[in-house]
């Protein structure tokens, strides 16, 4: 900015034909206008900015959710599969117990047929 002032003093002084204040004038113009379009600019960054911001929350609260979600259901494959290894443990001691009898009918069987 500090350009474009000594840019605007150097026409005034370098103007010989009675303009100079007018052209000053217009330069400073020139120099606001050019300003408020950059400020303008910045602004709409910031806006977009700012909603960019809202849409990454929105996203962030959707991902917790979602995680949310997902631990849960975890838990739920946590407690099946407890349950799942105490239905196994059962099963494997009810089969046990079948083998035991069966060994036994077998012996017996044995017993019955040397007779």
């Amino acid at each position: 900015m500090s350009s474009h002032r000594s840019m605007s003093r150097k026409l005034c002084v370098d103007d010989d034909s009675g303009n100079a204040e007018r052209m000053e004038l217009d330069t400073l113009d020139r120099e606001i206008i050019c300003l408020k379009s950059r400020i303008r600019s910045i602004e709409d960054k910031i806006e977009r900015m700012q909603n960019d911001i809202a849409n990454f929350r929105g996203q962030l609260r959707n991902l917790a959710a979602v995680n949310d979600c997902f631990r849960k259901e975890l838990e739920d494959l946590k407690r099946c599969n407890t349950a799942l290894k105490w239905k196994k443990c059962d099963l494997e001691k009810e089969m046990n117990q079948l083998c035991n009898t069966a060994e036994g009918l077998r012996q017996r069987l044995s017993l019955f047929a040397n007779q």
